[in-house]
């Protein structure tokens, strides 16, 4: 399962599920419940899920890595108070921040299953224990 969750930005404007905002104003996101009414920005395959919470999002692409780095800098302008994404890819981007400028922030608050494809020459034992390995971590 992947996860949504949001998350802060501290110098300009950031994004879950993860949201993000600029410092340079009153910090006004610390979850879900504080993005109705916001700017939010999202992948468009989560526009539907979001608007089941009251939450308006404009939603982008996400077919390629550049995509992604895509919804981050249009976080960065001035149009967008939050970001929604997949936890793991704000956390990402808050550890890789040179300027440490992107928090996550709220709780998870959407799941959603994946699955993982292998190549028809990775070994079934391999396949089988990476599956089991993932279902091991999953809270």
């Amino acid at each position: 399962m992947w996860y949504l969750s949001a998350a802060t930005l501290a110098a300009l404007p950031a994004s879950l599920t993860v949201k993000v905002h600029k410092e340079r104003q009153v910090p006004s996101i610390y979850g879900l419940k504080d993005l109705p009414g916001k700017k939010v920005i999202t992948w468009s395959d989560y526009v539907t899920r979001l608007r089941s919470y009251r939450v308006t999002a404009d939603g982008f692409k996400w077919d390629a890595d550049t995509d992604e780095d895509m919804l981050f800098e249009a976080l960065q302008s001035p149009e967008y108070a939050a970001l929604a994404l997949d936890k793991t890819v704000v956390l990402r981007h808050a550890w890789l921040s040179p300027d440490c400028s992107i928090y996550p922030v709220g709780d998870v608050f959407a799941k959603t299953d994946i699955a993982i494809a292998f190549p028809h020459d990775v070994p079934d034992a391999l396949a089988g224990q990476i599956s089991a390995s993932i279902l091991r971590i999953q809270p």
